[in-house]
Order: C-alpha cells, then sequence, then structure tokens
C-alpha cells in the first residue's frame, strides 16, 4: 500500500467519525432530510481532517514493515 493511499484511508475514517453522512459522498440535490452533505461540507470535513492527520498524526505513525 502506497503512502497516499493509506494516508487517505485514514483521512476517511477520520471524516467518517466525525459526520457519519461522510459516507453518502456529496449532492447537488436539495436534502429534504438533512441526510446528505453538500460539496462544500464534504470539502471543508476533508481539508480539516487532512491538515489534523498532516500536522499532528502523521509524525507518530510507524512504517509497516
Amino acid at each position: 500500500m502506497t503512502d497516499r493511499s493509506k494516508r487517505d484511508r485514514i483521512i476517511y475514517d477520520m471524516c467518517l467519525t466525525y459526520d457519519h453522512r461522510f459516507c453518502m459522498g456529496p449532492t447537488d440535490e436539495p436534502c429534504v432530510f438533512g441526510s446528505q452533505m453538500t460539496h462544500d461540507e464534504y470539502d471543508f470535513i476533508w481539508r480539516q481532517m487532512a491538515q489534523v492527520y498532516d500536522n499532528c498524526i502523521s509524525k507518530h505513525i510507524s512504517e509497516d514493515k
């Protein structure tokens, strides 16, 4: 597994932990019950979790050997 795919998988899991709606992906359609997030919400959460990962978590993850 490449470092990038490992990073993306961990960030995706962090996003799901933060907001379970992340797994449904973004939508352009109006959500009647608010069950999906907008593209802006989706991108915002991804960027925030990526920043947390890059600045705080990545330096503590050991290499898989």
